[in-house]
């Protein structure tokens, strides 16, 4: 425990020094700690991770530097006021909540998304800037493509990998493919896209092996979008047909790289298909069941998995015991809505379902724009990502991956390129909309 903690330690201290000197770099370590989960001390009853530590160093400096300069240097994004009613919901349900403790750590795990998406788009600007980022996440993410590969053929009998994330693997690899794809779709020159279709490939490669079965129907979500967007609406048919066809190819490779194990694969799929779908259902009850008997308030942040086993239906109850749900202190309702009803109350649920709406309304703002093609995939991602946690918020959570703020913000981070803001330490303060533009930077809020 204690080495645990010196290397936290050390881990913020270098991050802070990055910070006071290059911002950027310091802002592509705590993107790249994102993606390991070890060490995790407790503190203070919570688990701790790489990604936390940097988090905060990085925000010190960020209060540090506006106090050396007089005035906060605050992105405004236009989210401020769903995202204040929200963590106002989320404080409401603490003061309620069965269990203080593990409230008041999930209101700061909400505090601390909030910071993440701000520290990005504060700091995520300029060409170089962006490229290092992109760079920084798609490189540890082909790492834990590499672990995931490893995992797998070490296993006799095939199931889910984790890599070194556990089970948000199948998140972060998810929307690292519909970055790369949407990158080989808009790059211009042949030998970037050859090697996006690759990153491609290897990325497919590692979403097939965590059998996250709710992405795949995601994944037919962003076809079905990107086919709006390009055929009706941009009238650019021949972009989605190559999008359709690095979806294709890459998934054709993925399954080859499956085949020493695909046997084994297709079988705990089968296995596993109906139990999951059953189990999902007994959550799903659960959650109503609780927000039918907490309706305002619900029963406090983190408190599904302590109290859900009474309200779960009795068709799923044996089940549910079977696979080891109850008694998990950590399961929440696998569903953003239903998690949130149940936790939060009406109260809290709609105020998440205002901040999706937002983050929709202000990607899609910065994804019309004439963008360079980097930035442009970019937000054309944060786009994608945001309107999917939108449309699948019944059956999928997206605001609890870490990578879904970061690339949100790094979207948003591209409306600097309209501006004259795109140097990371331009202070977001002094900041004033152009005269052809209103609104510039500050997305028209």
């Amino acid at each position: 425990m204690e080495k645990e903690l010196i290397l936290l330690l050390m881990c913020g201290m270098l991050v802070f020094v990055f910070a006071l000197v290059r911002p950027r770099y310091a802002l592509a370590v705590t993107l790249g700690a994102n993606f390991f989960n070890q060490p995790r001390p407790q503190i203070a009853g919570a688990y701790v991770t790489l990604a936390d530590t940097a988090i905060v160093a990085l925000t010190l400096v960020w209060i540090l530097r506006s106090l050396v300069v007089g005035r906060l240097a605050f992105p405004r994004t236009g989210l401020e006021m769903p995202f204040g009613f929200l963590a106002g919901a989320y404080a409401l349900s603490t003061v309620f909540a069965f269990d203080l403790g593990r409230a008041l750590v999930k209101t700061l795990q909400l505090v601390e998304w909030m910071l993440l998406l701000y520290l990005t788009v504060n700091y995520g600007r300029g060409k170089k800037t962006l490229r290092l980022l992109v760079g920084t996440l798609v490189g540890v993410g082909l790492f834990e493509v590499a672990v995931a590969g490893y995992q797998a053929a070490r296993m006799e009998d095939f199931r889910r990998v984790t890599g070194t994330l556990g089970n948000d693997l199948g998140w972060y690899m998810f929307m690292l493919l519909v970055l790369v794809t949407v990158q080989v779709v808009t790059c211009t020159e042949l030998k970037h896209r050859l090697l996006w279709a690759v990153a491609s490939i290897l990325f497919t490669f590692g979403f097939l092996l965590t059998q996250v079965r709710e992405l795949w129907f995601s994944l037919l979500a962003v076809l079905s979008l990107l086919a709006i967007l390009e055929v009706f609406i941009h009238r650019r048919p021949r972009r989605f047909l190559r999008f359709l066809g690095i979806v294709a190819v890459s998934g054709a490779a993925g399954i080859i790289l499956l085949l020493p194990k695909l046997g084994s694969y297709l079988v705990t799929l089968e296995n596993r298909g109906l139990d999951t779908l059953y189990t999902r259902l007994g959550q799903w009850g659960a959650a109503l069941n609780i927000a039918a008997a907490h309706p305002w308030v619900g029963i406090g942040p983190g408190g599904f998995g302590q109290l859900w086993a009474p309200f779960i239906p009795e068709t799923y109850y044996s089940l549910c015991v079977a696979y080891g749900l109850v008694g998990n202190p950590e399961i929440d309702a696998h569903s953003f809505l239903f998690t949130r009803l149940a936790e939060t109350g009406l109260f809290g649920a709609a105020a998440a379902v205002w901040v999706l709406w937002c983050l929709v309304r202000r990607t899609a703002r910065v994804k019309w724009l004439s963008l360079p093609p980097l930035a442009q995939s970019i937000a054309i991602t944060a786009w994608l990502l945001a309107l999917l946690a939108l449309l699948t918020f019944v059956y999928s959570d997206f605001f609890q991956i870490k990578l879904f703020w970061i690339l949100v913000g790094l979207g948003l981070a591209c409306y600097s390129f309209v501006t004259d803001t795109a140097r990371p330490e331009a202070k977001a303060t002094t900041l004033r909309p152009l005269q052809r533009e209103k609104g510039a930077y500050n997305f028209g809020c």
